[in-house]
């Protein structure tokens, strides 16, 4: 399997690639005009859903009859669907990334609940029993608001997912490289 991939080691860097051209434009479209970053994003992860479609497929062409065979193909199947979707529908991807954030705030908010509970029951130190409830408050309040004001959390949600796709398309290319 490992010399498939080396096969195909420029299908990665191209991924890599990707993956930086994503981040640099989340970011620059982020700032400048938010309501093309979801068509960018959507067009540039379905053609990254193509790439690992394509890359799973042939995979699972290359690799003799067996679960991992019917794994590999059905992954590329479902990598190229999903693609296809993201081309066909864009405003998927800014509210996935919205709703996203607010379902972790609120997660962050009901686990330091949940601590500050049993810092109460174990007799923690009044300190960390009032720092968990401060976390919760916060983590729920910036959880609704987000939900609330979708728009405005978008921008920065653009710059962080910008940097993170750089950073990974940069990750993406050293390791590939590196083989």
């Amino acid at each position: 399997m490992n010399n498939l991939f080396q096969r195909y080691k420029w299908m990665g860097i191209l991924l890599g690639v990707l993956l930086i051209i994503a981040g640099i434009a989340t970011i620059v479209f982020g700032i400048i005009k938010q309501e093309q970053v979801g068509l960018v994003l959507s067009i540039i992860i379905a053609v990254m859903l193509f790439i690992i479609g394509a890359l799973y497929l042939v995979a699972g062409c290359m690799v003799p009859l067996s679960n991992f065979f019917t794994a590999l193909f059905l992954y590329g199947a479902i990598a190229i669907a999903i693609g296809v979707i993201l081309l066909v529908n864009t405003n998927i991807v800014p509210l996935v990334m919205v709703y996203t954030l607010s379902i972790i705030l609120l997660a962050l908010g009901v686990v330091y609940i949940a601590r500050g509970i049993i810092g109460i029951v174990y007799q923690s130190k009044t300190s960390w029993i009032a720092f968990c409830f401060i976390i919760a408050f916060f983590g729920i309040v910036l959880g609704v608001l987000s939900l609330i004001f979708k728009n405005n959390v978008l921008m920065i949600i653009y710059i962080v997912v910008g940097a993170i796709l750089a950073a990974v398309g940069v990750g993406q290319i050293v390791v590939i490289v590196k083989k």
